[in-house]
């Protein structure tokens, strides 16, 4: 038998292993490139997305509340792999403009970030582009004057130069490091890559849910479930990108709606002449007003006309959100936030008003804010569209800086000559800067800094100025109701007072404003709290004796704006399809239902719990 030589297994294993090695380290060494080249863009991009995850530890922690470690460090990691992604892109396009541009990008956005958090806590969302879209130059003007001039603002200026100093002197620096760095140090680093790559595709299932919302409430939950792992403002852009577009859709679908509205609305008394008035304050805090209990006379002629008995006041109604836009796009549509009835599936409710055969007028101080096609999503777009104003008889052609001459062009040229009509007074209130929304005149500055109860240590002169200044603001608007109650006093008439939201003016917490953060009792106490009344002529109290019992007996029932309508379809005296009786706070057969709040938060279970 013959043998032959067979070389030994061992070498060519060792020397096939040794292939697969160097193949794996090359293969490492080119994933660890983008980080490598664009080091400090990298840990820059980290550590500034990852701030959201470990404040939130870091607060869970030092409030013994529950938090899940690996979800921080899961939403850590998906940071890491968008910041791989930007750097694999600068590596890609060689032009170095395109790194500029990523920085300058970076830099904008870490910037308004900054100032929205320092400022408002909040961060980019729809709701933030809807503001932008619906405000207008005077707004602008009294913004630029109350927050950008701020120390708050300058403050944020200077760390955010600190920021840019930091990261430009280190894109100076690293080059001459980066010279340093082993070939087994880039794979270590092509290895956490590696790790950051595998990771980060298996989270970014999160855009594709993100992509399979159908509302703005879906949105909001899903904004809810991943706030970790979308903190970061790239994160942020794309999902107000998507609420915006939704914004629009549900726009579209709440017009067809209307225009598909039932056709069986009619007056019980078509005989009887009267004429209903809905007025839509802004921003109107209910512990600011004398009418439910507040020390200084901010509201004198609404106390006035309850001791008359012929304003009832109730106690117990809240907004079920804190910003016009989604308030008011339930407030004027048929539906019903507690049975589950968004807003865009039920139609306009002044136009159920109008079949009735009331005529629809609409008298808008906030009309000047953007109505075009560019800005869809807003709220005027809608209350504007061209198959909604069908249903206004008449509109104003002006706005203005105050209140006061808004009511007297309503004095001046609404027609009221129709045997009903139905009217809407969309006030500016107390919005933003309350020292703007009166005349500074010796009738209306009625309180100064001395006669702020608030004692609050963190108050200084200025911020007592601004709480005097809501608080003439607040008895400006008192005085303009006045004139309305005195207008109609001798008419067959109701006039019903709501305020969209509540607002802080340093109350409880040296902040002002609607800021974001957690739904405490006494944040929504201040924000979601709103007066709510009912005037009535003598005329209309004569022949509606039952009716007025039922108002006064239902002043501390439970109830959540949305539902606003029911009543005033009652008031009215409409019945159709879209009034529901249990919903109606004055009916007998009312059954408030739970208040949900921000589409998602018990309002009972918050505004009265003992912490």
């Amino acid at each position: 038998m013959q043998f032959h030589n067979f070389p030994h297994p061992m070498p060519i294993i060792s020397s096939h292993l040794s292939l697969l090695f160097r193949h794996v380290a090359s293969y490492l060494r080119n994933l660890a490139v983008p980080i490598i080249q664009q080091l400090p863009f990298f840990l820059l991009y980290v550590i500034w997305t990852s701030k959201a995850p470990l404040f939130s530890l870091l607060y869970a922690a030092t409030h013994a509340l529950d938090f899940s470690v690996l979800e921080v460090f899961e939403a850590i990691v998906f940071n890491c792999f968008k910041a791989y992604l930007i750097c694999t892109l600068f590596c890609l396009m060689k032009h170095r403009w395109i790194k500029v541009v990523g920085y300058v990008v970076f830099f904008a956005l870490a910037l308004i970030y900054m100032f929205l958090g320092s400022t408002f806590r909040m961060d980019f969302s729809p709701m933030l582009l809807t503001l932008l879209a619906e405000t207008n130059a005077r707004e602008s003007a009294e913004f630029v004057n109350t927050f950008l001039l701020s120390t708050t603002t300058l403050r944020v200026m200077a760390e955010w130069a600190c920021i840019v100093a930091v990261a430009m002197g280190a894109e100076w620096l690293y080059p001459n490091l980066r010279k340093n760095i082993g070939r087994r140090v880039q794979m270590v680093i092509g290895g956490v890559a590696l790790l950051i790559i595998a990771c980060g595709c298996t989270d970014s299932k999160v855009y594709v849910s993100l992509f399979r919302t159908q509302s703005t409430k879906e949105l909001s939950l899903w904004d809810l479930d991943y706030a970790d792992l979308t903190s970061d403002s790239l994160s942020r852009i794309i999902m107000s990108a998507r609420g915006i577009y939704l914004k629009g859709e549900e726009m579209r679908e709440a017009v067809n709606h209307t225009l598909q509205i039932k056709c069986d609305a009619q007056l019980e008394m078509p005989a009887d002449s009267l004429c209903v008035v809905f007025v839509i304050g802004e921003s109107y805090i209910k512990y600011h007003s004398s009418l439910y209990g507040y020390p200084l006379p901010t509201a004198p002629r609404m106390k006035e006309e309850q001791q008359r008995g012929n304003l009832v006041a109730f106690t117990n109604v809240c907004a079920p959100y804190n910003n016009t836009t989604s308030v008011i796009r339930n407030l004027l549509s048929c539906n019903s936030l507690s049975h589950s009835e968004s807003w865009n599936e039920k139609p306009y409710f002044p136009a159920v008003m109008r079949q009735a055969g009331y005529n629809v007028l609409f008298w808008d101080n906030q009309r000047d804010m953007c109505t075009n096609a560019a800005f869809a999503f807003a709220l005027n777009a809608y209350l504007y569209h061209p198959e909604i104003r069908k249903y206004y008889s008449q509109t104003n052609k002006d706005c203005y800086d105050y209140d006061g001459p808004l009511i007297d062009d309503f004095f001046s040229n609404a027609n009221l000559a129709s045997k009903h009509s139905f009217v809407i007074l969309h006030l500016v209130g107390q919005h933003v800067l309350a020292g703007e929304r009166f005349p500074h005149t010796r009738e209306f500055e009625t309180f100064h800094t001395k006669d702020v109860p608030n004692q609050a240590s963190y108050l200084n002169q200025e911020k007592r100025q601004f709480i005097a200044d809501y608080d003439n603001a607040t008895r400006y608007n008192d005085y303009l109701m006045g004139r309305l109650f005195d207008y109609f006093r001798q008419k067959n008439a109701v006039i019903i007072y709501l305020s969209d939201h509540g607002e802080e003016i340093y109350d409880y917490q040296d902040q002002m404003g609607r800021v974001k953060g957690e739904l405490t009792p006494q944040r929504v106490k201040y924000q979601y709290d709103v007066p709510f009344i009912v005037w009535t002529s003598d005329r209309y109290r004569n022949s509606h004796s039952t009716l007025i019992s039922d108002l006064e007996h239902a002043k501390d029932r439970p109830l959540m704006t949305d539902n606003a309508y029911q009543l005033i379809f009652r008031l009215a005296s409409v019945r159709s399809s879209y009034y529901h009786p249990e919903r109606d706070i004055s009916s007998p057969a009312y059954r408030p239902s739970k208040r949900i709040i921000e589409d998602m938060a018990d309002y009972d279970h918050i505004r009265w719990r003992i912490d």
